[in-house]
């Protein structure tokens, strides 16, 4: 029906050119095609390098593509070693090191190096690059020995090592001169492993080592400029010195021998001067200049303890003498400088002993022996070194420390020891002597004891288990001042007798020593016939032993006691006889056996030991 027909007066509309309708499936088709075509390249690729080594693939110029892994590994063995590094130059600084791969344990492993060339070959990208031909470069796989890599660069790193020379000046005979600084320089070995592989890696032959740098703390610079300005100035003459109103000149070397230089911490150097050095330098050319500071003692008069006063001293202060002449040489004005005098104190001052309370005798022993000429010697040098000892409360005092080991150096000479159960010779024989004394004058002072030891075979003019031997260094005689106030020991020889007196305070009314009966009597047997040359004839003497009992008493009763308990070996008679001697004359004989009768007064004293480390024997003074 028309619009006319409809009656509505709306013309019809023109009809469009004809056109096809478009249907979804044919955008999927036109988008699809390059995906489906890349597909299908991808597929092609795959299935052309399937087990293979990817087309193109080549290892420092050696194409392996499209070899299958056994012929690729092949190609790599027969071909890859001529085109590696045969030889490396490792290069640290100033030095060069050519080193041979083989010697460093590296080579090219085909075998890991096909399976790196393999890994990813059916991935998109690797697979068209296949099927288009394009070339794909891969770094060969390490065989790398590290042990045998390390051994040689450690090697190396000797040659490599240099030493940090700090910039600096010297001051030798008068005369300023420059050390030049070097830097420190240590091989970095993990680090230079590292290196050298890569370069095997990459085909390169030079290395640059792994370098452990120390930079000096002055620059060359600086120590040319300190030569120049402080160096060459400072030892350019003598300097005065003035102390009070007298002078003294010190030399250009003597003033040397005290100066040095010093990083300033910018780069630089400051100079530095021993004052105490060249105060001593000045002292010695002027000793009227000061006085040296005196310790407080102790001197017995007429029966008693007196304090000798310390005395303070008067010395040049060093650290104002160095600073004043480090500003003198600095400076443009005469060589000339003016030093101060400073008080210097005694370490132990009246004060401090009259604070120990040493007042009285506390007990006194003495000992005789007979006179001989290393005795004398011996036992007098040991008295020297004892006298004067003042042991402080809570303090142990040792003979072997006070003493000082018994060497010719130190004033003693070989006498008579006990070496196991003879008689022998050594340094020291006699100085059991004091330590007996000593022992018997700590024992009746009611002192501790804290270590001794008696001789192990008795000897007659000793009191049985009341007696101490030492031995350098592990035998010691020690006690401890547990008397609550100072003890002075006071130690005296005379020829044929020694004695020793301590001095302080007493805390026990008396000490009373009980001896028991002794015990255990052992006989010496079978006299021993030696023909030694170093033989010493003696007599025999019972073995024993016995014990020693020492009471304190206290505001008239006993306090406390304790007894020592001692072992005494028996001394074997030693018959001395010279040794047979060959014939003088064919079908000549020996004359009879001499048997060499001892001889009282030139026998050793078994009381004599000497000091010295038991082995295998313990030697007793």
């Amino acid at each position: 029906m028309s619009a006319a027909e409809g009656g509505l007066g709306v013309a019809a509309p023109t009809p469009l050119p004809h056109r096809r309708a478009v249907r979804p499936g044919m955008v999927a088709g036109v988008v699809g095609a390059p995906v489906v075509l890349l597909i299908g390249l991808y597929l092609i690729g795959v299935a052309l390098t399937g087990s293979n080594v990817p087309r193109g693939t080549e290892v420092f110029g050696v194409n392996i593509g499209g070899n299958s892994s056994a012929a690729a590994q092949a190609k790599l063995a027969r071909d890859l070693p001529a085109v590696m590094p045969a030889t490396f130059t490792v290069n640290a600084g100033d030095k060069s090191f050519p080193l041979e791969a083989t010697n460093l344990g590296l080579s090219a492993d085909p075998a890991a190096t096909v399976t790196a060339a393999r890994h990813g070959a059916h991935r998109p990208l690797s697979a068209y690059k296949s099927l288009l031909g394009i070339n794909r470069r891969i770094a060969p796989v390490l065989a790398v020995d590290t042990p045998k890599l390390t051994d040689v660069l450690n090697t190396l790193s000797t040659n490599i090592h240099q030493d940090l020379v700090e910039g600096n000046l010297v001051f030798t005979d008068g005369v300023a001169s420059a050390v030049e600084p070097v830097p420190g320089r240590v091989l970095d070995v993990p680090g230079t492993i590292a290196a050298v592989e890569q370069a095997y890696r990459v085909g390169f032959d030079q290395v640059p080592a792994a370098l452990t740098l120390t930079k000096p703390a002055a620059t060359a610079d600086a120590v040319h400029r300190a030569l120049v300005d402080f160096g060459v100035k400072a030892m350019s003459g003598p300097i005065t010195v003035t102390v009070g109103p007298d002078s003294v000149e010190i030399t250009a070397q003597e003033l040397g021998s005290h100066l040095s230089m010093t990083p300033d911490g910018n780069g630089g150097l400051r100079p530095v001067l021993g004052g105490v050095g060249l105060a001593a330098d000045i002292m010695a050319k002027a000793p009227d200049l000061g006085t040296k500071a005196r310790n407080a003692t102790f001197k017995i008069v007429d029966d008693e303890p007196v304090i000798v006063p310390s005395q303070a001293g008067a010395a040049i202060d060093p650290d104002k003498l160095a600073s004043g002449v480090l500003d003198m040489l600095a400076g443009t004005g005469p060589r000339e400088v003016t030093a101060a005098v400073a008080q210097t104190q005694a370490k132990f001052t009246t004060e401090d002993a009259r604070a120990l309370g040493i007042v009285e005798k506390m007990s006194t022993f003495k000992t005789y022996f007979p006179i001989a000429p290393y005795r004398l010697t011996n036992i007098g040098r040991a008295a020297k070194l004892i006298n004067g000892s003042i042991v402080k409360p809570g303090q142990t005092w040792s003979l072997n420390k006070t003493v000082g080991e018994r060497t010719e150096a130190n004033g003693f000479v070989k006498g008579f020891i006990i070496k196991g159960d003879k008689f022998a010779e050594d340094l020291g024989g006699g100085v059991s002597q004091s330590a007996t004394t000593t022992f018997n004058a700590v024992f009746f002072a009611g002192l501790q004891d804290v270590e001794h030891h008696p001789h192990s075979l008795y000897i007659s003019r000793y009191p049985a288990g009341r007696e101490a031997t030492v031995a350098w260094p592990d035998k010691d005689l020690r006690w401890k001042n547990d008397s609550g106030h100072g003890v002075y020991m006071q130690a005296v020889m005379k020829p044929g007798w020694i004695s020793v007196t301590l001095w302080g305070t007493k805390f026990w009314d008396k000490i009373e020593s009980i001896s028991g009966p002794r015990h255990n009597i052992k006989h010496p047997g079978d006299p021993i016939i030696s023909t030694d040359p170093t033989c010493h004839a003696t007599e025999p003497v019972d073995g024993f032993d016995i014990d020693v009992t020492r009471v304190f008493y206290r505001d008239g009763a006993e306090a406390n006691r304790e007894t020592f308990h001692t072992h005494y070996d028996p001394t074997f008679k030693v018959i001395c006889k010279p040794a047979p001697t060959a014939s003088p004359t064919p079908g000549a004989t020996d004359s009879p056996d001499q048997t060499s009768a001892p001889d009282p007064g030139s026998q050793p004293d078994p009381g004599m030991t000497a000091d010295s480390t038991p082995a295998p024997t313990s030697k007793q003074h």
